[in-house]
């Protein structure tokens, strides 16, 4: 039978790889969201298909200025903890009475996290903070499109996050654009970048810790790093991390 899981995001800091970041015109504006898809809000249905909403967090009500962060002695920039770090309790789907009685007892949840980075200019746009709820809602719909597949179409399943990045870049570039002029757009270039990082229970389960990375950058190289932490009972802890990095040169 499977167990909760108890797991937790935090996505620590920024570093700029080269000299003289403050002079840089791509230090990136950043907003992330954390999510589950798991027993606390999903079933599986008599037809064997999965039902229900995933749960969506975030602490950001704005896309955030990296400029509001005093970078240490290593020129590392600390992302406030409150805003990079997530606890995540993970429950099993349940499933049907007729389904128990073949020996499977529930099937595996979901977690993941995604992060948003754009340059000022695009940001700029932001003039009411729309961005921060047009992500979240953006986010649900596509997580909860997303659900009935999980269990029976693994192998669309990396198209299906593909399209959620391009719909979050999408509608960001689109409520940029409503507050330029046609020359504007022309002559200045909004960019949005968004990874969608999603692990199932059981992967997890064999884990202790995930390293996660993402670059940003084309004169100098951006990298935002931070982990994922598997919390378990001492008799299945077991050392074994593994590394995911996604590159983006806007």
């Amino acid at each position: 039978m499977r167990p909760d899981l108890n797991i937790s995001f935090h996505l620590d800091h920024f570093y700029y790889h080269n000299e003289n970041y403050e002079w840089t015109t791509e230090m990136p504006r950043y907003w992330f969201s954390f999510f589950k898809i798991d027993g606390s809000g999903c079933k599986l249905n008599e037809s064997l298909r999965l039902e229900g909403k995933a749960v969506v967090y975030s602490p950001f009500e704005k896309m955030e200025n990296l400029n509001s962060i005093e970078p240490d002695k290593q020129d590392v920039l600390r992302i406030p903890y409150q805003l990079g770090y997530e606890e995540i309790n993970l429950k099993p789907i349940p499933v049907p009475e007729f389904v128990k009685k073949s020996g499977i007892e529930s099937v595996e949840s979901y977690a993941g996290c995604i992060v948003v980075l754009m340059n000022e200019y695009c940001a700029s746009n932001d003039e009411k903070n729309n961005y921060s709820q047009l992500l979240t809602t953006t986010i649900q719909n596509s997580l909860d499109r997303l659900i009935p597949h999980l269990n029976h179409d693994n192998k669309n399943i990396p198209k299906h996050l593909e399209t959620m990045q391009q719909e979050i870049d999408t509608v960001i570039l689109q409520e940029s654009e409503k507050n330029q002029s046609f020359w504007k757009r022309l002559t200045t270039e909004s960019i949005v970048n968004s990874t969608v990082w999603k692990f199932s229970s059981d992967e997890l389960s064999n884990m202790n810790s995930v390293s996660l990375t993402k670059y940003w950058g084309r004169d100098g190289l951006w990298e935002l790093s931070g982990d994922l932490k598997i919390k378990k009972p001492k008799s299945q802890n077991r050392s074994k991390t593994r590394k995911i990095q996604t590159m983006k040169t806007p």
